[in-house]
């Protein structure tokens, strides 16, 4: 389980392994490089399985918290 306060941000980072991220409350945006971003609302799911590279950018747009299951070491 990973809570987020509204004000929660995370710079330019790999996920460790592929991810299931479950959003149960609040909002996330997840930015990718070249700038395109997409927002994760509750009840939304998404996989973040971006590895190698830059990686993504994590923004709470609203405090909450979501279930983030590792599928990999």
């Amino acid at each position: 389980m990973h809570e987020f306060d509204a004000d929660y941000r995370m710079s330019w980072h790999n996920p460790p392994s592929t991810q299931y991220v479950i959003v149960l409350a609040g909002e996330l945006e997840i930015a990718v490089h070249g700038g395109a971003s997409r927002r994760f609302a509750e009840g939304a799911m998404f996989i973040a399985a971006d590895l190698t590279g830059t990686g993504h950018t994590t923004h709470a747009l609203k405090a909450g918290h979501a279930v983030v299951i590792n599928l990999g070491a």
